[in-house]
């Protein structure tokens, strides 16, 4: 009788189908048949898929149970969501408005701090002006002793006289440019708040006092005084040839200087 098996080989079998088989991430349905019909009918086949399609719908229905108590839960926390979102809407909506609020308070305070600080730095320069006024007007005092009532001097003192007067013309030159050009920043700046709509007279920063002007004939004084000592120098004829033209020159340099 002819053996298809040898005696001491196991006769082939059912290969019993397990759950690794069918939970491989990469599963191929032509595969999977090819190993498990061998050596069974598709019948067969079939029938332990039904059994493991019964078994895994029972482990469904037991997970359904064991969890339901969360599946209840998460819709009970779903219900109700439109009132939550309309809290949570409303919630928004005032954090929208008080940041509204504390942006244009912040706004207010850097407004307020510039002014602060511009106004810190106007009474920096007016210090600084009122200096170099106070300055000026000592000078001219003391000049103003000094060519009181001279009616002629020497070549030494007269340069000197010369040389005090036109020291305070550049200074008062320079105080009255810095004068200027501060009406002409608070015009703009003013201009500016103006523009803006925040304009208001307290932020606009009144004129330096004419004072300059007002001394403006008192050093006219001081500089006829001094040329008049000149040409009494000059007419007496004292000194050396080099000593008249020296005079001569420091005449026409008050001279060329505006009243």
């Amino acid at each position: 009788m002819e053996h298809y098996f040898d005696d001491e080989d196991e006769l082939p079998s059912i290969v019993q189908i397990s759950r690794k088989d069918f939970s491989e991430d990469e599963f191929v349905v032509d595969e999977f048949l090819t190993k498990f019909h061998k050596y069974q009918t598709l019948e067969d086949l079939e029938n332990q898929l039904k059994s493991w399609d019964k078994e895994l719908g029972h482990e469904l229905i037991d997970v359904i149970n064991k969890d339901y108590g969360d599946f209840v839960g998460l819709g009970n926390s779903l219900s109700g969501g439109e009132n939550k979102i309309q809290d949570v809407k409303m919630n928004l909506l005032r954090f929208q408005t008080e940041t509204k609020k504390v942006k244009t308070e912040l706004e207010n305070v850097v407004e307020k701090t510039n002014k602060l600080i511009q106004d810190k730095k106007d009474l920096v320069w007016l210090q600084d002006f009122s200096r170099e006024m106070i300055l000026y007007l000592k000078k001219l005092e003391d000049i103003e002793k000094s060519v009181h009532d001279k009616t002629e001097s020497d070549l030494e003192q007269i340069s000197e006289f010369a040389k005090q007067y036109i020291h305070l013309k550049l200074l008062a030159r320079d105080l009255g440019v810095k004068a200027v050009q501060r009406d002409a920043l608070t015009e703009s700046r003013a201009n500016k708040l103006k523009h803006s709509g925040t304009h208001n007279d307290d932020n606009v920063n009144h004129s330096i006092p004419p004072i300059l002007e007002q001394k403006r004939p008192r050093l006219a004084r001081v500089k006829s005084t001094i040329i008049e000592l000149v040409d009494t120098s000059i007419k007496k004829k004292s000194g050396t040839g080099e000593e008249q033209l020296r005079l001569a020159i420091l005449k026409a340099k008050l001279l060329e200087t505006y009243d």
